[in-house]
């Protein structure tokens, strides 16, 4: 967690309140985990990044393609 911005700590929070504690989805097969909304390419690539946050288009979750 120390590795996180300050910002993207407090997005993680308010996700985990507004998304009944399930603030993180994992990108399965090119779709969301929890909603199975498609994810596009540069969305996949980008969640593997730690440098910024993807969103899910779907549910707003952050998107976890590790």
């Amino acid at each position: 967690i120390q590795q996180l911005s300050a910002d993207s700590i407090a997005v993680y929070e308010n996700l985990r309140k507004a998304k009944n504690r399930i603030a993180i989805t994992q990108v399965e097969d090119e779709s969301c985990s929890v909603c199975g909304s498609e994810i596009r390419p540069n969305e996949i690539q980008k969640s593997k990044s730690s440098a910024s946050l993807a969103f899910c288009p779907g549910c707003g979750r952050i998107l976890y393609a590790g």
